[in-house]
């Protein structure tokens, strides 16, 4: 009898935190994700139940077959986890993955994070512990002072830290960091039609934050360091990620939504 009414006021007591992972051929660097995760839920312990959402990007390597495997074994763990996987049939881009994968979110609290671990998923219990009353999102930060990135080759560093200067000029805010996808939101922010970005590209990260301070939702960043991809490649296209970026500039200037 104790037993149960200590699960019932645990479950009644927790938060739910839900993990959105985008995935588009990641076969090589999935292990080191999934051992991520499986820490993140020891750091996390019962504070938080898990609701982890994988969006498969129309892969065309092993990464459904193994994203597959993962949940079989984390739904036999137990442990207040819950595995989603949703599939698009053909490569539809980040943007689109992520918002897919924003539509089935059951959390209090919604992150949402790189497939290839370029950030840590440890810097996840701080960004929740940043979650304060006065807080709808917290975002890793490597264009922070504070922050580090060794992102290669050094013009792409170049063009993404010079990009969000001028994005924190734009949006008359002291955001250092505007295209990394290494979030953490309050469901309110993502459920806001408002919010929600027009790109199926790598635009849409940044499109979701601007949106979201141009709305006056409140934001606070935790410095961090962006990696190296270890595995894989990246599949982000340089020229039209950088006409797009420029397209939405000229719409911010304008005030045109």
């Amino acid at each position: 009898m104790i037993i149960f009414k200590y699960t019932l006021t645990l479950a009644l007591t927790m938060q739910t935190l839900s993990v959105v992972v985008p995935c588009y051929n990641e076969e090589e660097g999935l292990h080191q994700l999934f051992s991520q995760l499986k820490q993140l839920k020891g750091m996390l312990g019962n504070s938080y139940a898990l609701d982890l959402v994988f969006v498969d990007d129309g892969s065309t390597d092993r990464t459904f077959p193994m994203l597959s495997e993962f949940k079989k074994e984390f739904a036999s763990m137990k442990r207040h986890i819950d595995v989603t996987i949703c599939r698009h049939q053909a490569n539809r881009n980040l943007g689109a993955a992520l918002k897919t994968g924003l539509s089935v979110v059951k959390g209090d609290l919604v992150a949402t994070v790189d497939a290839d671990c370029t950030y840590n998923l440890s810097y996840i219990p701080k960004m929740l512990e940043m979650m304060d009353s006065n807080t709808d999102i917290v975002l890793a930060s490597p264009y922070h002072p504070a922050g580090k990135s060794d992102i290669r080759p050094k013009y792409r560093h170049f063009l993404s830290i010079t990009t969000s200067k001028i994005y924190s000029l734009l949006t008359l805010s002291r955001i250092h960091t505007f295209t990394a996808l290494f979030r953490v939101y309050r469901r309110k922010v993502i459920k806001d039609a408002d919010v929600m970005p027009e790109s199926n590209g790598f635009l849409a990260v940044t499109e979701m934050l601007v949106y979201a301070v141009r709305k006056g939702y409140r934001v606070r960043e935790l410095p961090a360091t962006l990696t190296v991809r270890k595995y894989g490649r990246s599949r982000m296209k340089l020229l039209s990620t950088i006409c797009g970026h420029f397209s939405f500039m000229v719409k911010l200037f304008f005030r045109v939504r």
